[in-house]
């Protein structure tokens, strides 16, 4: 079994992989259980788009159910699911439900090398972070930083905005798009390419010092986060800084951060990242942006962890998506 892998940053790429309407799909709850109405919601949107589903687990059943505590099953039924889905030949893709809190009980009993002979697409955000960047960074998994079944797939038929999140996942999950290009706000010039590194800042925090660590020399990064106050967030930056994550990037670009502001009003989320900005990457070589459209509570756009971004005065964007011209 790969534990720590072959897999170096800065060589494994994103494998763009077409999935199709009339395929067979796995659902899966990696960390906390969803709210019922929402799940059937998010089955049936991926259904009216033409896909079979397949759902190892109900991850409604706990839901509220305070005897199973934050999770929606066991650490091993979870990881079993999860290791079923990949195993199945007729399973395409991979979505999970929600995120919550759980992921990173799974990623020392993962079958990397099982993963890395099956290497379908998964999508999924928030807590699901650590689950993509250990199956893309161990197993050359195409992860895709993107909207959850539980969530956004739930909300599609009554918010443009989660319609438009799931539309823009479908088009290149289904091979419709080359590239992506998504609007942001430089805050500091310049320009950088570089493998994407996508994800929710809190997880990637929990994961330094871990096996499930990665090298993010040459990377353009991009972060979200919710419910983090701003000093919390300023903490939470200043320890990427402080481990060497942000000293060779290619780029930095910040999503959304949704209820991150001080509740007693005052200082902003915004005042927190710019203060790390100014003070610690002052001097750095690499482009910083923000309002990238993705994160939680509006627009989550896809974001491909391994592909080509680039970051500088045109905008954000990715290339090389599409599997005919990888």
């Amino acid at each position: 079994m790969r534990r720590n892998g072959d897999f170096q940053m800065g060589r494994l790429h994103y494998r763009p992989m077409t999935v199709l309407p009339g395929s067979l799909v796995g659902v899966v709850a990696p960390a906390s259980p969803v709210d019922p109405d929402r799940f059937s919601r998010g089955i049936e949107e991926l259904k009216s788009r033409g896909y079979s589903v397949e759902v190892p687990f109900d991850p409604s059943a706990c839901y509220q159910k305070p005897e199973r505590g934050f999770f929606s099953a066991s650490r091993e039924h979870r990881w079993e699911a999860l290791q079923q889905l990949f195993a199945n030949p007729e399973v395409s893709a991979i979505f999970c439900v929600r995120g919550g809190y759980g992921s990173q009980e799974l990623l020392d009993l993962i079958d990397y090398d099982l993963l890395s002979t099956n290497p379908k697409p998964l999508i999924g955000y928030s807590d699901c972070t650590a689950l993509l960047l250990a199956a893309w960074s161990k197993a050359g998994v195409a992860a895709i930083h993107g909207p959850s079944v539980g969530v956004e797939f739930a909300a599609a038929d009554k918010s443009v905005e989660a319609k438009d999140s799931v539309d823009r996942l479908m088009e290149l999950l289904e091979g419709r798009v080359k590239s992506l290009n998504y609007r942001v706000e430089v805050i500091k010039e310049g320009a950088g390419s570089g493998p994407l590194i996508a994800g929710n800042l809190s997880m990637l925090v929990s994961l330094l010092g871990t096996p499930w660590d990665i090298n993010y020399d040459g990377a353009v990064l991009a972060l979200e986060d919710i419910g983090e106050a701003p000093y919390r967030l300023h903490r939470l930056l200043l320890q990427m800084v402080n481990a060497g994550k942000f000293a060779r990037l290619s780029g930095l670009v910040f999503g959304r951060f949704s209820r991150c502001d001080s509740v007693q009003g005052g200082v902003t989320w915004r005042d927190a990242v710019r203060d790390i900005v100014e003070t610690y990457l002052g001097n750095a070589r690499f482009p910083v942006a923000w309002d990238c459209p993705f994160g939680h509570d509006g627009e989550n756009f896809p974001l491909p962890l391994g592909c080509t971004a680039t970051l500088d005065e045109r905008g954000f964007y990715m290339d090389g998506l599409s599997a005919e011209t990888s």
